[in-house]
């Protein structure tokens, strides 16, 4: 599970353990998840976006070096393909469920 992930990435990367909660990796995990909404991403790129993501809701300080791996996982985000099932079609950049649509 990718909160799990977050978790454990976060425990070994912050020097300040215990401000890293439960409710707080749940949150960075949603913002991720909606960056990343129906695409395929690779998930070191989705966990330097959480990581990115749980300091900017902890208040901890942006380095140089946390924008350029943010800058980075976010080119990955654009360079991955759409994410659909066989029951839904790319279209005009938006995923639309098949037979919901009747202009299809």
């Amino acid at each position: 599970m990718f909160e799990t992930a977050l978790k454990e990435r976060a425990m070994r990367n912050l020097t300040n353990t215990s401000v890293i909660t439960d409710e707080v990796i749940a949150i960075a995990a949603a913002e991720t998840e909606e960056i990343c909404l129906n695409r395929t991403v690779p998930q070191w790129a989705k966990l330097d976006i959480g990581i990115y993501r749980l300091k900017v809701n902890l208040k901890i300080g942006i380095s140089d070096a946390d924008e350029f791996t943010m800058k980075e996982a976010m080119r990955e985000v654009k360079a991955s393909p759409l994410a659909v099932s066989e029951t839904e079609t790319v279209t005009g950049g938006a995923v639309v469920k098949n037979g919901g649509n009747s202009w299809l």
